[in-house]
């Protein structure tokens, strides 16, 4: 017979870091250890194993186990000499806990035992007489003798230790064990009280199914994981009232999503642990147990008739075998889960008489949706729970669960928010979180933008209403221009946008701009979607793709088109379908805008759909949300709906002009009209019709479905680069086009002839090298020929700068006096005002252009000696005491007065009173005027200065043309492009001056950096303090790869011109020569010109995936093949990554000219 007890034990409590270590005290010789994440796991850890030792001890060995009254820990400085058998004489000193254990050794005597907590066989007596200091080093320098020094190092303290306390319940074996058992009443059987004790309390019991299929959060609250957020009354004492009663009630939270139901369950567990005393006893046998449980992991793996009821009676059982509240996740669906086709039994007809008679009790969360269908379903089940209503509360309200929710962020991420950031969670927030109610979806926001610093180091991170916007728009996919007022929106860009890729389309790109400017300026109705559109036309036409560039524009995206195809919805079940049914309640549509509520929605050829699909859009379109079959509701108030439809639909025999179009409009229009509802077609915000496409059209869409062909990911990862000339691409759109088949006539012939030739050039190819593929039109068909990319030869040189640029602060500040000390020998040498005198005296003999192209060179040094003089200043004022900082100002400023300056002057020499003489004592460094960035910066102008003082004199030097062309044909739809990103780094400083050319359709125009980042040829001609020597070596191709699939090679080519120089003449200069050496290729005449666009070696591969999220960094390796240098690192885009070559570059030591 056995009898369970409760038990009190002393514990020594440790915390290691997120480590927590318990060990028993005082039950020596039965003490037991265990850690564990947490002091909470570490407890639960210890009382399994206790059981475990309690249950098999006799009884006469359970007194060991209540603790002493006047435990104490004490931390004593030990400094012992060692002399060990083993290891021989030495010392340890370390601060050790202690503790001092009262015992009574008879009814009169009562004496203190002195022991090591984590050696607890090794004890004496204290004698009062003496200080514990001086025994406790006499005796365990005797004990410890032979302990390594990692032993004696694990038995110091930190301080992070102390004694406490814990209780638990287990059986035990009894006295009565002993007496021989009597014979069995045969009346037995027939106890009631089986399972209850006489005082009408359950016996507790082990849980059987409960910790395989649910969650124990009663430890969770223990542990204080919970996130239990501000108090909110009057739902926090209703829920007291019913769940932390003495006699329990089974409760239904009733909200809107993200109202705070959970929050306020999780708070009501808090509360029940208080109720029960916990915080008094830290017992957890003695608190009612909450347990999460959910039908789905319940029924999880059951396939055998009667399964899921067996699963379902074992939980009742744990439900009787000790105090249990449930807190069931998806309580709506009890009324259906569980049914089949064999049996109508469900969840709600098992568990009603049971919850009904007060077994058992459950806490649910439910939105008002899901109470309608769990009262629909099972009545009797939902009648049995109280009900406590949950409402959005005031603004007022939300700001201060704001204030409350930022101030626990600092706290734990070390991130500051600005005050104005609180208005913009509430703002915009508050009006793109579809489906969600405050405060849940402004707690949510400020969580997401309220991120952590990246590194351990960094100063607590900002938050304001910048990082508000970039969190909606990374969210939402929307652009910032629409989420954030202040940023303007141009209407000729977005129809620019639109334009590029729905191609001969004038009536669709306008509509697309219309529903741009609509989001813009806030005038769609909040209560719909944000437009309904139906694109009429032929087929290949660019339907497909005006919703396709919608999703890209609006909301980032393709991956932001849900599609639906409507033939495969003509059936009478296709509702059932879109939105669920008793057996499959998760809809397809209702499931995917749920999913993404910022979304294009395309039903393609609406025409095929059932009727009962076009009554159910309706609502809809309407109403803007449909309801699935398990009552929870899609918001479609924040998509676009896109319906597509050849009704009317048919191509004349002519190409071009059809004077007959604005008939054919009208008849689609009519054939639109009879076949919609007019219920439905009102709620139709515009038609747009679809014209066929004309052969002019027809060259450009073959351009853009060509460059899809030749950027696809196959060809990237073997490191194949396409290039098509235009001849090539004329040809195709007269052979491919078909105006019955539009578009689509096009991309089969592609895949058709191109696809296949490629793959033959390619598979006959070598492997493993990087290789450009150019693609022309001859006499005979379309040829393919093949040129290697070949690497380029490192320079032979040393690079000092590469060893430099990962070091700390603290490494490069020691090499500022250096540095210092080097622009002081370039100043003092004179060789820049010799050369001055040279140039002076070769001027006066020129004239013309041959003496303005010395005046430049004149400019020249004259900067370099300004650049010197700037550099030695700010590396003087960088090495400065803050007093000699402020002396040095007032005597440039005469801020002083005469005798303050003598007192000065005394000071520096003599020493004020008390104090060195030496002036250096009183020193003290000021906090430094250059931070890292700063340091590498003065370290690469000292090396570029260092190299101009010996080429400034050279004409060539100071103006340069900078050709950059990409290679083959890139897909201009992604954000980042590695020739905008030369782009950038070749127009920093120190560049001085700029003007830049691009070609935009065959023509060479003057444009702004901005303009030429989307064009494939662009020539700047840029001037600056020996620019050719710095950009020199850039010359060659430039390769990106990307994990996302995005690769491109941009060949760059740097040579002097003189200043003045216009690129647009370069650029039809190199314009002509490619159309000449093309002509000349396909004419087969000979001799064949030069190839302008001839590939160049490879300088340098970059692999980098810029960071989706703005601010954040991403991983980036870098290859430079002239340097012989290769890093990764970590970098904000593209740009950052490139620009860490330069430095390098500018740091080579060769030979001096």
């Amino acid at each position: 017979m056995s009898h369970r007890l409760s038990f009190r034990v002393a514990v020594y409590e440790v915390r290691h870091g997120a480590h927590w270590e318990w060990t028993t005290l005082g039950a020596s010789p039965h003490v037991v250890t265990r850690s564990g994440a947490s002091a909470l796991r570490a407890q639960q850890a210890l009382v399994e194993r206790l059981r475990a030792v309690l249950e098999g001890l006799p009884p006469v060995e359970l007194a060991r186990f209540e603790p002493a009254r006047g435990l104490e820990l004490r931390r004593v400085r030990l400094e012992l000499s060692l002399n060990g058998a083993r290891l021989g004489r030495r010392a340890h000193v370390g601060v050790h806990p202690i503790v001092l254990e009262p015992r009574w050794a008879t009814p009169a005597d009562r004496v203190t035992l002195v022991y090591h907590p984590l050696r607890q066989h090794e004890w004496f007596a204290l004698d009062p007489e003496r200080p514990l200091e001086d025994q406790a080093r006499l005796f365990f320098a005797s004990r410890w003798a032979d302990l390594r020094d990692e032993e004696l190092e694990a038995l110091t303290t930190d301080g992070k230790d102390s004694i406490t306390s814990m209780s638990f319940s287990t059986k035990v074996t009894s006295l009565l064990d002993g007496i021989p058992e009597r014979e069995r009443d045969p009346f037995a059987d027939l106890d009631l009280d089986s399972m209850v004790d006489r005082r009408g309390t359950k016996k507790r019991g082990g849980l059987r199914v409960l910790p395989r299929i649910g969650t124990n959060l009663t430890v969770r609250a223990a542990e204080g994981t919970l996130a239990i957020g501000m108090p909110r009354s009057p739902h926090r004492e209703q829920l007291q009232r019913l769940i932390c009663a003495p006699r329990k009630q089974s409760t239904l939270v009733v909200g809107a999503p993200g109202v705070g139901k959970s929050t306020l369950v999780d708070r009501a567990i808090v509360d029940l642990l208080d109720a029960e005393g916990w915080s008094a006893h830290r017992n957890l046998d003695r608190v009612t147990e909450v347990w999460s449980i959910s039908a789905r992991r319940t029924i999880a793996g059951m396939s055998h008739l009667g399964e899921w009821e067996k699963r379902c009676m074992e939980v009742l059982a744990d439900c009787r075998a000790r105090p249990v509240v449930l807190r069931v996740e998806d309580l709506h669906t009890f009324g259906r889960a569980g049914r089949h086709t064999g049996s109508d039994r469900s969840f709600a007809d098992v568990f009603r008489g049971p919850l009904a008679r007060g077994e058992i009790v459950m806490v649910g969360e439910v939105t008002p949706e899901q109470l309608q269908r769990l009262e629909d379903d099972a009545p009797g089940f939902a009648e049995l729970f109280q009900r406590v209503l949950v409402h959005e509360p005031p603004v007022d309200v939300v700001l201060r669960m704001m204030f409350h929710e930022a101030r626990r962020l600092e706290h734990e991420r070390r991130v500051r928010f600005a005050p104005l950031a609180y208005r913009a969670v509430l703002d915009l927030g508050g009006g793109l979180s579809p489906g969600r109610a405050f405060p849940g979806k402004a707690l949510d926001l400020l969580r997401a933008v309220g991120r952590a610093p990246e590194r351990p180091d960094d100063p607590p991170r900002a938050v304001g209403p910048a990082d508000v916007v970039a969190e909606l728009a990374r969210r939402t996919g929307l652009p910032a221009s629409l989420v954030q007022p202040d940023v303007p929106l141009e209407p000729e860009s977005v129809e620019a946008f639109f334009a590029r890729d729905v191609i001969g389309q004038p009536a669709a790109v306008r509509a697309a701009v219309d529903l741009a400017m609509r989001i813009r300026a806030g005038l769609v109705d909040p209560r719909r979607p944000y437009g309904v559109y139906l694109l009429t036309g032929p087929t290949g036409t660019g339907k497909t793709e005006l919703a396709r560039a919608i999703a890209r524009w609006l909301y980032g995206g393709e991956q932001r088109l849900v599609r639906i195809d409507m033939g495969e919805l003509g059936h009478p079940g296709a509702v059932a379908r879109l939105i669920g049914n008793a057996w499959d309640p998760e809809g397809l549509l209702t499931r995917r805008v749920r999913e993404q509520p910022f979304c294009v929605v395309l039903l393609d050829e609406i025409e095929k759909a059932h009727p009962a699909v076009l009554q159910l859009l309706l609502q809809l379109l309407d109403e803007g949300r449909l309801t699935d079959a398990a009552g929870v509701t899609a918001d479609f108030t924040h998509t676009v709906v896109v319906m597509t439809s050849n009704l009317g639909g048919r191509t004349g025999s002519a190409i071009g002009f059809d004077p007959s179009m604005q008939g054919q409009r009208l008849d689609v229009l009519r054939a639109v009209r009879e076949f919609f509802p007019p219920e439905l077609f009102n709620r139709i915000d515009r038609v747009v019709p679809f014209d066929p496409l004309s052969l002019e059209v027809a060259e450009r869409v073959a351009e853009k479905e060509l460059s899809k062909l030749l950027a696809r990911r196959g060809l990237a990862e073997r490191g194949i680069y396409v290039f098509a000339n235009e001849r090539a691409v004329t040809r195709i759109a007269h052979e491919a086009f078909d105006v019955k088949g539009g578009a689509r006539s096009v991309k089969r012939w592609l895949e058709d002839r191109v696809g296949s030739l490629l793959a033959e050039e390619i598979a006959g190819g070598p492997r493993g090298r990087m290789r450009i593929v150019r693609l022309a039109s001859d006499a005979s068909g379309f040829s393919a020929r093949t040129d290697a990319l070949v690497e380029a030869d490192p320079v032979l040189a040393e690079h000092p700068m590469a060893a430099l640029l990962d070091r700390p602060a603290i490494e490069l500040e020691p090499l500022l006096p250096d540095v210092l000390d080097e622009v002081h020998a370039l100043e003092e040498r004179g060789v820049l005002e010799e050369r001055t005198g040279t140039l002076m005296q070769r001027r006066r003999a020129l004239s013309g252009e041959a003496r303005a192209d010395l005046d430049e060179v004149l400019h020249a040094v004259e900067r370099v000696r300004d650049r010197l003089a700037a550099l030695r200043i700010r590396l003087e004022g960088s090495t400065e005491s803050e007093e000699d900082r402020w002396e040095r100002y007032e005597d440039e400023h005469d801020l002083a007065a005469p005798s303050v300056r003598a007192t000065k002057a005394r000071r520096r020499h003599h020493g004020e009173p008390g104090k060195s003489g030496d002036a250096r004592v009183r020193e003290r460094p000021i906090e430094r005027a250059l931070d890292r960035a700063g340091m590498l910066e003065v370290i690469t102008e000292r090396d570029l200065l260092r190299r101009a003082v010996v080429r400034a004199d050279d004409p060539r030097q100071h103006t340069v043309a900078i050709e950059l062309l990409r290679v083959g044909r890139a897909r201009r739809e992604r954000s980042a492009s590695l020739l905008s990103a030369l782009l950038g780094v070749y127009l920093a400083p120190p560049t001085d001056h700029t003007v830049i050319a691009a070609l935009v359709q065959e023509d060479a125009r003057i444009v702004q950096p901005s303009e030429a980042q989307g064009a494939d040829h662009v020539v700047v001609v840029a001037s600056g303090l020996c620019i050719l020597d710095r950009l020199e070596e850039e010359t060659g191709c430039h390769v990106w790869h990307s994990l996302g699939g995005h690769s491109e090679v941009v060949r760059v080519a740097i040579t002097p011109v003189r200043a003045g120089t216009d690129p647009r003449t370069l650029l039809r200069d190199h314009l002509h020569a490619r159309r000449a050496f093309e002509h000349a290729l396909e004419s087969g005449a000979s001799p064949v010109p030069p190839d302008p666009t001839a590939l160049l070696p490879v300088v340098r591969v970059l692999r980098f995936d810029p960071p989706v999220r703005s601010g954040e960094s991403a991983l980036a390796e870098i290859e430079d093949l002239r340097l012989a240098w290769a890093a990764a690192f970590e970098a904000r885009d593209m740009i950052t990554a490139l620009s860490r070559a330069l430095p390098i570059r500018a740091s080579r030591e060769e030979a001096q000219r």
